[in-house]
């Protein structure tokens, strides 16, 4: 964004970017998930038989949530992806749990190609921000942009408080 050929980016941090204006979006958080079908339907429902695995392992830390959960963190063994979209598909395609974000997980829990395995939610360390360089001459366009990306967020939030009803 430094270099002036951006005019408005989504970030996730802690804010208070050097240089930026920016707008929190919303905070997100880690649920445990698993497709319908895994280990034929016979899903882990106990903290503890979540953390048995198998896990498919991301960038995510299972601390927080196996502190929340009041287990020991899984094995360290199993597969590891770095890449969300790939974590998804290796649970959708039934090869073990995961611990991700809820944005990531939304549609597929409403499409039930995923299930939420427990009720244990942890916050997810950095929240979302819309950000953009100070520059008076695409100023409008970040509002509008900001506007409707608020919008966006709005439903979303709304989406989340009916599935939890």
């Amino acid at each position: 964004m430094r270099q002036g050929l951006v005019d408005i980016g989504i970030r996730m941090g802690q804010g208070d970017w050097e240089g930026l204006q920016q707008q929190h979006l919303f905070d997100d958080e880690l649920v445990v998930v698993a497709a319908p079908s895994f280990r034929q339907g016979r899903l882990p429902r106990t903290p503890a038989e979540i953390v048995a695995g198998p896990v498919v392992r991301t960038v995510e830390s299972w601390m927080g949530w196996c502190q929340a959960a009041g287990v020991a963190e899984p094995a360290q063994a199993g597969l590891w992806i770095n890449d969300s979209n790939l974590v998804l598909q290796a649970v959708q395609q039934g090869q073990g749990v995961a611990l991700e974000r809820r944005s990531l997980v939304h549609a597929a829990l409403q499409a039930g190609t995923l299930v939420q395995l427990s009720d244990i939610v942890v916050s997810y360390p950095y929240p979302h921000w819309l950000v953009w360089p100070a520059r008076e001459s695409s100023q409008r366009k970040q509002r509008d942009f900001a506007g409707w990306m608020a919008e966006e967020v709005a439903a979303y939030q709304q989406e989340l408080a009916q599935a939890a009803h």
